[in-house]
């Protein structure tokens, strides 16, 4: 059972696409003041089908497509304005400089500008809640620490999931017979038809026969990890045990994965690569002027398996150094290289890893060596993040909003590591690569 409403995006997604055509339709009907015939339809649809898949990449930029669109409810009036007004830029400089896209009189798309919006507007904001609402079932969360009571919280807290926790019960807390008493209370009065539980924690054992019996009145049992995972996509680490490795981690080779994954990769760099070869002589002269000091630097990596790899990167310190996060030391930041890092453009050098095999386009970023040898003594299981090969940009790095420089964030970035680890797939490497294409955008526009 997923507990994320996934159907949400889709609905959304197609949803769009009628709106988008029932205005062009609205459109000639207001221009020409006649139903329109079929050949003017299909004329204008030449047209506008590339505006119409434009719009739908940028409301996609803009994260109204987003699993967890329903925390943005309070902000979507001003989102939904922006990814318009940005999408109509973009339509009005094909509309008015491509001929193919040309269409008389172009008053045509300033009209169906107008109209979009509002459509889209009582459609989002108004239309989508109305057809769509969610039935819940009432569940009961058992189990104890900071990460389940972070999943409580967050599912009691968003209306975009199935479930809805009616209780969370901790079972170092109770007795048999108290747990028994209140379990029985819940499942009464609340008409609970669904548990979330870790049954594999030593606190929970001793109550499974009690829980057992539930299963003759149609209750539902959830792994708390898959409920965890569909929610924060990341993996709980304060919860899980070497035993969840050996059943989720699995470092046998996915033949066609990997070979179409290698493929991507070739294809890449090499497009990559040659285009960014038009930015190093700006980027070089750049970092000569801001002072002395070598333009490239190379940093000896963690790869797959832990076999050292040599990166290479744009200088953006000082000095070169391993094994120490920002601020601990005098090193500093140059004025070249927080634009070099803010625009990403100090990682241009790494295509060339990505060539040679040493890292992938989609992976685990990975540490320097000193880094990872204080990070692995700090943090369990930190090193299994290296059973597969590292990437240029990674889920954690799609997800958190700062760049790890604690252990706490790193023990973070471990559990979205994790996540990727168990999940990877063509389809999870497609969608990084485009959420790094959004967050990168919008970081340029800081």
């Amino acid at each position: 059972m997923r507990v994320i409403n996934t159907k949400e995006p889709v609905i959304l997604l197609i949803g769009d696409v009628l709106v988008l055509c029932t205005s062009l339709w609205a459109t000639l009907v207001l221009r020409y003041q006649d139903l329109p015939s079929a050949s003017l339809w299909n004329a204008h649809m030449g047209a506008f089908y590339v505006i119409f898949a434009l719009w739908i990449f940028i409301f996609y930029l803009a994260g109204l497509y987003e699993k967890h669109t329903a925390i943005l409810r309070n902000k979507l009036p001003s989102i939904l304005f922006n990814a318009h007004v940005i999408s109509s830029l973009f339509a009005a400089v094909l509309f008015y400089t491509i001929p193919f896209f040309s269409i008389t009189p172009k008053t045509t798309l300033v009209i169906f500008i107008v109209i979009s919006f509002l459509l889209q507007f009582l459609f989002r904001v108004y239309g989508f809640s109305k057809l769509f609402t969610l039935k819940k079932e009432n569940s009961i969360l058992i189990g104890g620490g900071d990460d389940v009571m972070r999943l409580y919280t967050e599912v009691n807290t968003n209306k975009n999931y199935v479930l809805s926790f009616v209780s969370l019960i901790s079972p170092e807390s109770f007795s048999k017979s108290d747990f028994e008493v209140r379990l029985k209370r819940m499942l009464d009065e609340h008409s609970v038809s669904v548990i979330v539980l870790d049954s594999k924690d030593k606190s929970i054992e001793p109550f499974l026969p009690k829980l057992y019996m539930l299963l003759l009145e149609e209750v539902k049992f959830i792994d708390l990890y898959q409920v965890y995972e569909d929610v924060f996509d990341k993996v709980p680490v304060s919860l899980i045990r070497y035993g969840w490795f050996i059943e989720n981690i699995t470092v046998a080779q996915k033949i066609m994965y990997d070979l179409l994954k290698r493929t991507i990769d070739i294809c890449v760099a090499l497009v990559g690569g040659s285009i960014s070869l038009l930015l190093y002589p700006f980027v070089i002269v750049a970092i000569k002027l801001e002072g002395p000091g070598p333009i490239f630097i190379s940093q000896v990596r963690v790869g797959k398996n832990n076999r050292p790899i040599k990166i290479y990167k744009f200088r953006s310190m000082t000095k070169n150094e391993d094994g120490v996060w920002i601020g601990e030391s005098q090193n500093k930041i140059t004025r070249v290289g927080a634009f070099l890092r803010k625009s990403s453009i100090d990682e241009f050098p790494q295509f060339w890893n990505i060539l040679k095999g040493d890292i992938s386009l989609v992976g685990p970023r990975p540490d320097m060596t000193g880094l990872e040898t204080r990070l692995s003594q700090e943090i369990p299981y930190y090193s299994v993040r290296y059973v597969v090969k590292p990437g240029l940009s990674g889920w954690a790095q799609t997800k958190q909003d700062v760049i790890p420089n604690s252990i706490e964030e790193n023990k973070d970035r471990l559990a979205y590591d994790l996540y990727y680890i168990k999940n990877r797939s063509l389809f999870l490497d497609i969608t990084i690569i485009f959420k790094t294409i959004k967050t990168l955008l919008i970081r340029g526009g800081r």
